[in-house]
Formats: structure tokens, sequence, C-alpha cells
């Protein structure tokens, strides 16, 4: 039973520790860098606190989860994954879909306004900052589920560690119950 205890111990451990030693600072850090705006203004446009910015900067506390979305939504070529977990470059070599898309539409015909009422301009306004909250609130779940894979991923890890650490501790345990 102590064994039993010793081994939780041991995975909890290993997991706070995993989750505390998470470089996700440091990569907010570099990229703030990289962009070369100030702090205010980065905060400004991914729709944070700059004290949330300098929190993450200088690794004061775990960024919040906004910081981590905003940059990926307004910034869509910054990669998720070097984001979240180092893997790969920072900026994806291809345009995103979304600038690619948006680009597509893009032509030299002027645009023309249906309305041009106060009202329409306003609803028109809304209708922009719902679309921008619902993709970020997309690019949240997605964080979310590879989080969630990454996490499961480390946990099947953790459990066949401690099953072969387990396995182990029996074996000794007969061993020295036999002699």
């Amino acid at each position: 039973m102590k064994t039993c205890n010793y081994l939780r111990e041991i995975v909890l451990f290993i997991i706070r520790l995993i989750m505390e030693l998470s470089p996700v600072n440091e990569r907010i850090k570099i990229f703030w860098r990289y962009t070369g705006m100030r702090q205010h203004v980065l905060a400004e446009k991914i729709g944070c606190k700059q004290q949330d910015i300098s929190s993450a900067v200088n690794n004061k506390y775990k960024p919040k989860l906004e910081i981590i979305t905003g940059i990926l939504v307004e910034f869509p070529n910054v990669s998720s994954e070097w984001l979240l977990f180092g893997k790969g470059k920072m900026m994806k070599s291809e345009a995103s879909e979304y600038l690619q898309s948006e680009e597509s539409l893009k032509t030299d015909e002027p645009v023309v306004k249906l309305f041009n009422c106060t009202d329409c301009i306003e609803k028109e306004k809304r209708i922009e900052d719902l679309s921008k909250e619902v993709k970020k609130g997309e690019y949240t779940i997605d964080l979310q589920r590879e989080r969630i894979d990454s996490l499961k991923e480390q946990v099947n890890a953790l459990r066949f560690q401690l099953q072969d650490i387990g396995g182990k501790s029996s074996d000794t345990n007969l061993k020295t119950n036999t002699a």
C-alpha cells in the first residue's frame, strides 16, 4: 500500500513538473520581440491587458488562454504547434488558409454597401466583432483539443512507467520475501 501511495506521489510530482516547466511564456516573449510592438500595442491587438503580456513575458504567471488565442487569431501565420509545444518554426512557411481565402476575395472593384444608415454601419461592425469572437472561440476549442490529446499521451506514458515500476517493485518484494 505504501508503494502505491509513493508511486502516486511521484506521478503527481512529474505531472506538476511538466505543467510548471512549460516554456510557453518564453515563446510568447520571443514572439513579442519578433513583432517589435510595445506590450500595450500587442495587448490591444490581441484583446487582452498589457499586464497579462507583461506577466507572461516576465514568467510571473502562466499565460492566459486569451493571450494564446489572441496571438493565433490576430497573427494566423504563427504556428500553434510552435507556440504551444515548441515544435517546428515560429512562423508557418505558407500563408494561412484564412489569408489565402481573404486574398482570393479581393478584387479591384469598389465595395458597394447597400445601406449607409448609422444603425446599419453599427450592425456591420457588431457582425464583424462577433465573427472575430467566433474565430477566437474556434481556435480556443482547437487548442484545448490539442492540449487534451497531449495530456492524454503524457498520462498514458506515466501509466506505462507506473506499471513498469510497480512490476519491478513487486518482483523485488517477492525476492526479499523468499530469501
